[in-house]
């Protein structure tokens, strides 16, 4: 497996993620079997609101923040954000955003499309997890220079979410796919994981902005997440959460992919299926699924390369040529930044 392989299987496999999750996304597990069966969603599937194999707002943005690396100078955060900025507004306003966006998203979008700098355009109260969602393409971009990883993550979620735990999010997601890049053992996710946050502390220098602890959230979701590799995923699911916030869709998708490392069916599956176990709680047991789903996708796409997804979603994702392309100019803009230094 080359660079160009893995960066295209991180961008089709959260794809495939997200089109595998996008039908469930509201449902619980008594909903999922009715319709599905007991082994819940299995494949692509068409619903009165996607046909089979569409993904949802989740790869939108994620192809968003893709054109914007591609089309900007990454060694300049201001170039990086003006890209970011016109991208978003221009997805915001596309008629092909009629995916369920969330909220925090579309009215980041608008502020800056009315001139709010992006530093603060975001909704200092929100950690919704579309900010962790769209990060995979800053892990593959910067893999190898965790600092400005963590700077454009950072940047890049604050624009919609300013609360400190979505930007844990972000970041967490951006240095799991740098990680998954650079081959790192499934052993050694947490650990350098929860170093790269604890490290660089950097989500603090936003606080003055919320009264809040900027990591802890985060942080106390890996470091349970030990405990309940073991557990079915009902059980874990109870105990890391829905999804529908950052730090819960993050430490569920890390779940999802630590559970099977080298099996990119098993761990998408897993997602796309995510439910708690208490129908009767708020929710009635529903997880953000296709979430989920995108950000285990993208993690285990760029670990197992484009030899461990099944050719037939590969091939019949929506938008499978232009995630394709995405994925390898990502590769090439890489090696380019890394023989300027």
């Amino acid at each position: 497996m080359n660079l160009e392989d893995r960066c295209t299987a991180c961008m089709l496999g959260l794809a495939i993620g997200d089109a595998l999750g996008y039908p469930v996304e509201f449902m619980n597990r008594i909903e999922i079997a009715a319709a599905f069966g007991p082994q819940g969603i299995t494949d692509f599937v068409e619903t009165r609101w996607c046909k089979r194999g569409n993904y949802s707002d989740d790869t939108q943005m994620t192809i968003a923040v893709a054109r914007a690396l591609l089309a900007s100078d990454p060694r300049h955060l201001d170039d990086v954000m003006a890209h970011i900025r016109d991208e978003f507004v221009a997805w915001a306003n596309s008629p092909e955003n009629n995916r369920a966006p969330g909220q925090s998203c579309m009215d980041g979008c608008a502020n800056m499309q009315q001139g709010t700098h992006w530093f603060s355009s975001g909704d200092p109260y929100s950690k919704g997890c579309g900010a962790a969602m769209r990060s995979a393409p800053i892990g593959l971009l910067y893999a190898d220079d965790m600092p400005r990883l963590v700077q454009v993550a950072r940047a890049v979620a604050i624009c919609t979410h300013g609360h400190p735990t979505a930007l844990a999010s972000a970041i967490t997601m951006a240095a799991a796919v740098a990680l998954a890049l650079r081959q790192t053992s499934p052993d050694d996710f947490l650990p350098l994981l929860l170093a790269v946050l604890n490290q660089d502390r950097g989500v603090a220098e936003f606080s003055e902005r919320v009264s809040h602890d900027p990591l802890g959230e985060q942080t106390r979701l890996l470091e349970k997440l030990p405990q309940v590799l073991a557990a079915d995923p009902e059980k874990a699911f109870d105990e890391l959460g829905g999804g529908w916030v950052g730090e819960e869709a993050v430490a569920g998708a890390l779940y999802c992919f630590l559970r099977s490392p080298t099996d990119f069916r098993t761990t998408v599956l897993t997602a796309a299926n995510a439910c708690r176990s208490d129908v009767q709680a708020k929710g009635k047991g529903r997880c953000d699924s296709d979430s989920i789903a995108c950000i285990a996708g993208a993690i285990s796409g760029a670990f197992n390369g484009m030899q461990n997804i099944p050719a037939q979603w590969a091939q019949s994702v929506e938008n499978h040529a232009l995630l394709n392309h995405l994925g390898k100019a990502l590769a090439v803009k890489k090696m380019q930044i890394a023989s300027a230094r």
